[in-house]
């Protein structure tokens, strides 16, 4: 029973580091639990405990913007934090506890290697939720990041919390050093001199329940372009708008708008379009001169919001409010994104 209890103890503090608290000192008793409570079930639960509070916000959309009745929703998602549990926490420690021993740096190197794996399957590549991330609010160490790698962070995150653990105090005192004498020399690197851009950022805050009415959504579009003409007479080098920022789609007559508006200064948008066989697309389009200069196609989907994960695909057919059609992912070669089969880079219009 007591372990159960610091489990469910070990979750709530890992989840509050990544919520709008921004305990972010929270982190390190949570992980000092994981490690000395090693085990299939601890970490199971303590896991399961910390993705349900973290990523709630899903089941909220469903709810509140799916139309999907409560008791449903929460069952699906029960199903799909068990997932990812599983495959995050339970999977890691069944294999350090079966064949490294329970050896507590098999635990952080697992964990690691999952958080790493998941960021390419089974979610898409939704980056949800990395360890690493924690130490871009911590004051001495956020420096450091300069130098080194988000899922790096978070294997030295488990190390520092085994020494620790293990009252190896030297090792751990010398690993901390290092990071903190990285964070001190990226902090003290000069920034580089750069020519002056002046941007305009367009702050549309259009309300998630009116972007899911198409009616609702134009009724907005007159003042988003009045902010969009106001920016352009500041005369920046470029004006930003958000994702999907209009309510309507590249391909309809009313972006004739933006190519009038980019004879004052280029502008750069998040629209949806279909294209490609009915596919839709989330995309960012450069508008200046009147022209098109290029869109890039959003790569990384985020799962459940613009689409449905492959484990769970089956319930668009059963629940009818959650069905639709998924978002396309855009397609990487070498470095730049395919907007052709047979073309690679970037491209003009």
């Amino acid at each position: 029973m007591k372990e159960v209890i610091l489990s469910v103890l070990a979750g709530l503090l890992l989840y509050l580091p990544f919520s709008k608290l921004n305990l972010w000192f929270l982190l390190f008793p949570a992980l000092f639990l994981f490690v000395k409570y090693r085990g299939v079930l601890f970490w199971t639960l303590g896991g399961y405990v910390f993705i349900f509070l973290s990523l709630r916000c899903a089941n909220i959309a469903s709810v509140e913007f799916g139309g999907i009745n409560p008791i449903l929703s929460y069952f699906m998602y029960s199903l799909f934090v068990l997932i990812f549990t599983l495959f995050q926490f339970s999977l890691p420690a069944f294999i350090a506890q079966r064949f490294f021993k329970n050896s507590p740096l098999a635990y952080g190197f697992f964990y690691t290697l999952f958080e790493l794996l998941r960021s390419h399957f089974p979610f898409g590549g939704f980056p949800w939720l990395l360890m690493g991330e924690v130490i871009s609010q911590v004051p001495l160490l956020k420096y450091s990041l300069y130098f080194l790698s988000i899922p790096l962070y978070t294997f030295l995150l488990w190390v520092l919390l085994m020494f620790l653990f293990q009252k190896r105090l030297f090792p751990f005192a010398l690993v901390l050093l290092v990071l903190l004498s990285l964070s001190l020399s990226a902090y003290l690197v000069p920034p580089k001199e750069l020519n002056g851009v002046k941007v305009a950022l367009v702050q549309t805050a259009v309300p998630q329940e009116d972007k899911l009415s198409k009616e609702a959504f134009d009724q907005h579009t007159p003042q988003i372009l009045q902010m969009v003409e106001k920016a352009l007479e500041e005369k920046p080098d470029l004006v930003v708008l958000p994702e999907s920022a209009l309510s309507f789609y590249f391909s309809e007559e009313q972006t004739e708008i933006l190519y009038h508006l980019s004879l004052r200064g280029p502008i750069l948008v998040g629209l949806i379009d279909v294209r490609e066989n009915l596919k839709p697309f989330n995309s960012a389009y450069l508008f200046a001169e009147g022209m098109l200069i290029d869109y890039y196609d959003k790569v990384k989907l985020m799962p459940i919001g613009e689409y449905v994960p492959k484990p769970f695909g089956f319930l668009k057919e059963i629940f009818q409010a959650i069905g639709g059609i998924d978002y396309v992912p855009g397609q990487v070669c070498k470095g730049y994104q395919i907007q052709r089969p047979s073309h690679c880079g970037a491209h003009m219009l």
